[in-house]
């Protein structure tokens, strides 16, 4: 049965990260200096001290299923956590706004996903450090900005967030009634949970992800509560993806609807105050 997995970080102790698995072989890794040059800082524990390594060493990494953190650019990441501010999560407990949400969900349809994922995957590649993916992130950002600017929508707003590399990120902001929520909300799994059951046709299962496993981990880095969603438990996912296999022809355009509900629910729960 297909599920939706709401997946949750996994605290584990330093000690047991460096003797599980392969991360104990790269701990034996040699430290490079700071000055040295084309080095990047990668940590693959959340205790475990981060390491300058060749790109050669994190091709190593990825081969062997390590899963890290590059945190070269933001080394501080970890020290200013949200929760040092005045500003504090709001994370509902259930979903009140079931109504509201409807009419989004029965205009959902798999045509626009087909359309736009077809022209996304015509680009050779995706790979940051290239110049496709440089295009492709263009391409991604334009389609967004069309569609807020095609709406009535005045409270969202999409911008660049630049990388050493050309391919830059994309930060989408929603601004709900709150007033008093200037930042972007991000929400834990039960919540995630109680979206799933109220909004989708399909149920979950939870798994852990491990360090570094996903998108997510740098917003808990920086001390936000973060949870994620993917197609499966994680030993049941697409071993495809990241590779070149990962084309269009391996996905499930009904299964990626029901994630399409579960965003609505999110979005539409979250603009208002609780």
């Amino acid at each position: 049965m297909k599920t939706t997995l709401v997946a949750f970080m996994s605290l584990v102790a330093a000690s047991t990260l460096v003797q599980a698995g392969p991360i104990a072989a790269f701990d034996q890794l040699r430290v490079f200096r700071h000055s040295e040059p084309e080095r990047r800082l990668i940590q693959y524990g959340e205790d475990t001290p981060a390491k300058w390594m060749e790109q050669a060493d994190i091709d190593n990494l990825f081969r062997a299923g390590v899963k890290f953190m590059d945190i070269t650019d933001h080394q501080d990441l970890g020290a200013y956590s949200a929760f040092n501010s005045a500003w504090q999560p709001v994370i509902p407990t259930k979903v009140s706004y079931q109504d509201e949400v409807a009419p989004f969900i029965g205009n959902l349809t798999t045509v626009h996903m087909k359309s736009n994922l077809r022209a996304f995957t015509n680009f050779r590649t995706r790979y940051y450090k290239s110049s496709y993916g440089a295009k492709s992130c263009r391409w991604l950002i334009q389609q967004v900005k069309d569609v807020i600017d095609n709406s009535d929508a005045d409270h969202v707003t999409v911008n660049e967030f630049p990388h050493s590399w050309d391919q830059f990120s994309i930060v989408a902001r929603f601004e709900g009634s709150d007033e008093d929520l200037k930042d972007e909300v991000v929400i834990l799994t039960d919540f995630l949970k109680s979206l799933v059951d109220n909004y989708a046709d399909i149920s979950y299962v939870s798994t852990k992800c491990g360090y570094a496993c996903s998108d997510h981990a740098s917003w808990r880095k920086a001390g936000f509560p973060s949870a994620f969603t993917i197609e499966s438990a994680f030993e049941d996912s697409n071993h495809f993806i990241h590779t070149s296999d990962d084309t269009i022809d391996k996905l499930s355009f009904d299964h990626m609807l029901e994630f399409s509900k579960v965003a609505s629910g999110f979005a539409v729960e979250l603009s208002h105050k609780h």
